[in-house]
């Protein structure tokens, strides 16, 4: 499965479904959603830089700068397009572009340095290093927050909000940034238990390592990792010389300003992809180059492979190591990497550790159907004369075994945010059902269902996966968990999954009713223009169901706003107390209002006889639901919820 939790994709809370359904495949391993045929690889690299530039001219991306490389040698160096359309400038092999979260890995490899010295340990704990992050862990005594989880994700920490990516300050402190994330250091599920990607959980890492050396962060990444490896462009910083494409929004041709982002070491490198390059070898030589070992092998292959989450304890291989994330790619092959999207640009790189070649390159526009087409024929150019990876054989399997895994699942973690859980819980739905010598996982409100081919212990495979993405595991209480590398799904009983789906279908319903009955009421009652008392009270019967249902129309359709436009937008708009942020809120408040009021006046009149009877039942029913809804989505946060606190 498409990792769902970091930063901002353009998807609405209302098109969830669609995220996992239509728009991408169950399988666990992928990051990038699945294109319905396969395209055909590039057989030179003349034709690889056309098509290449094909992709930025039908998405208006204004230019892109791509390196492939071999443990060896630079087999290619892409400098395509437009840097900027001002000064029209076009991209160079030296200009930097904004590499986003491919910075993570950085802060993993810095971490192994100082495990390798003895001056770092893995199972360290965070409150021990750095008592200066608090955090709420009410697990602590059993399950404390070590400096693993922070690398592999699953130290309970959740991810930057928009009130935190609304912020820039170019000088502020690793400590202090870090300090204002507290929502992101309030666990709701103990550590080692599901990856849930945090940049937060980074930032933390990226200051134990501070305090373990006694330097700034990017210092010691500098002094360890930037210059020796020759990557003399990159930095942490807004690069003084100037050499830096501009970014743009989804237009490909409206400016982006800069974002100095508060917690740097988790997302704000900026670099050359002949840079990016010298870092791509290094680690397909194992830690080492041009001679000099920087790390050990057995190091690198350490980042590279999960140990914390359940599926991982379980056995799963594919997931997210120490900031780096294995996945099945192209022909069957498990390309290792990262991906990045900050301020307009996007990122990625992946290589493939046996066969000695890798990939990077960064656009500067956020168009995520280009970076999905970019990878797909970078990954095609480089595996095409390949052999196709050997898959691992299914394990025959107990037809009851297959059957004790049966179910509907739902998401134990949320996406975005805590609120965001009520929504995920109704839509993200998975019907998991045995079918010959193997599972199928199916969404339940529509998609394509997804094979899981057992590999014996609970461990399942997708069918292009070449290793464990998924994994059946009990937790303590024996709630059955679903595991991918990305998604977190606990078995639930099958009637409280259809008395959900089900009590939502009929409040939803008559919601609607409640505007389509307005078509016939409101005309009548303006053209009669009646005043006695008694129309009086039957027009609070309708007026209040209806304004309810009216105001949390408006609070969604802002909701949709705010996460289908561009990061840039999103970010100006709700992540700080703008018009549209602070009328989300109201919304949701005059929702919570009207349906309160509603059911009160419900009852007020429900003994008024000059009421006809079928008056107030269809009010009751209406109200009921209003406050079933109103309940629902105040258990999650949603009432009230505040995008730019």
């Amino acid at each position: 499965m498409p990792n769902l939790a970091p930063r901002f994709h353009r998807v609405t809370l209302l098109a969830l479904t669609l995220l996992v359904a239509s728009a991408l495949t169950l399988s666990p391993g992928r990051v990038t959603a699945q294109t319905s045929t396969p395209i055909s690889a590039p057989q030179t690299l003349a034709e690889l830089e056309q098509r290449l530039r094909a992709v930025l001219e039908k998405y208006h991306v204004p230019g892109a700068g791509v390196v492939l490389v071999s443990k060896e040698a630079v087999l290619w160096l892409g400098a395509l397009g437009i840097a900027d359309h001002a000064t029209n400038t076009p991209v160079t092999p030296e200009t930097r572009f904004r590499i986003g979260s491919v910075s993570k890995t950085f802060v993993g490899l810095a971490a192994l340095k100082l495990v390798e010295a003895g001056q770092l340990n893995l199972t360290d704990r965070l409150a021990v290093v750095a008592p200066e992050v608090a955090f709420d862990n009410p697990w602590e005594a059993q399950h404390p927050v070590r400096l693993v989880n922070l690398l592999e994700h699953t130290s309970g920490f959740t991810d930057l909000h928009l009130s935190d990516f609304a912020r820039s300050e170019p000088d502020i402190t690793l400590v202090d940034g870090l300090a204002l994330t507290a929502k992101s250091r309030q666990l709701s599920w103990a550590p080692d238990r599901y990856f849930v990607y945090s940049s937060v959980g980074t930032a933390a890492a990226a200051y134990m390592i501070e305090k373990a050396t006694g330097q700034r962060f990017e210092d010691y990444v500098q002094a360890i990792l930037f210059d020796p490896l020759g990557m003399t462009s990159a930095t942490y910083f807004y690069p003084s010389d100037n050499q830096l494409a501009t970014s743009y929004d989804l237009d490909g041709e409206t400016p982006l300003s800069y974002l100095h982002v508060i917690v740097r070491p988790a997302g704000s490198v900026n670099a050359t992809p002949r840079d990016m390059g010298h870092f791509l070898q290094f680690i397909l030589n194992r830690g080492q180059h041009q001679g000099m070992a920087l790390l050990t092998p057995a190091s690198i292959q350490r980042m590279e492979r999960p140990t914390t989450s359940l599926g991982a304890q379980r056995g799963a291989m594919l997931g997210y190591g120490l900031d780096v994330q294995s996945q099945a790619g192209r022909a069957g092959f498990t390309f290792l990497g990262h991906t990045g999207s900050v301020d307009g640009f996007l990122a990625q790189y992946g290589y493939l550790p046996e066969q000695g070649v890798g990939y990077f390159f960064a656009i500067n526009a956020p168009v995520f159907a280009a970076k999905q087409e970019i990878d797909e024929l970078v990954q095609a150019y480089l595996v095409k004369d390949l052999p196709r990876s050997t898959l691992p054989p299914t394990v025959s399997t107990p037809a009851e075994a297959l059957a004790s895994y049966a179910g509907y699942y739902e998401p134990v973690t949320p996406l975005l945010a805590e609120w965001d859980a009520g929504f995920a819980q109704l839509l993200l739905l998975v019907q998991v059902q045995p079918q010959n010598d193997r599972l199928l996982a199916t969404p339940l409100l529509g998609g394509t269902p997804t094979e899981l081919l057992p590999l014996g212990e609970g461990l399942f495979r997708s069918p292009e996966a070449p290793a464990a993405d998924g994994a059946f595991t009990t937790e303590a209480d024996g709630a059955l968990i679903f595991q991918t590398p990305t998604l977190n799904l606990r078995r639930v009983a099958t009637g409280w999954i259809w008395l959900r789906l089900g009590g939502g279908m009929v409040c939803g319903l008559l919601m609607v009713s409640a505007l389509l009955y307005a078509l016939f009421w409101i005309p009548r009652w303006v053209w009669q223009k009646i005043r006695k008392q008694s129309t009086a009270a039957g027009l609070s019967l309708r007026v209040f169901p209806l304004f309810a249902v009216m105001s949390l129309l408006g609070a969604l359709f802002l909701l949709v706003t705010a996460l289908s436009g561009s990061e840039a937008s999103t970010v100006a708009n709700f992540g700080q107390p703008s018009v549209w942020a602070v009328s989300l809120t109201g919304l949701t408040w005059l929702f919570a209002l009207f349906s309160l009021v509603g059911v009160v006046q419900v009852a007020r009149l429900w003994r008024n006889a000059e009421l006809s009877r079928s008056l107030r039942w269809y009010a009751l029913l209406v109200s009921l639901a209003n406050l079933t809804v109103l309940l629902y989505l105040a258990r999650f946060g949603f009432i009230g919820v505040r995008l730019w606190a």
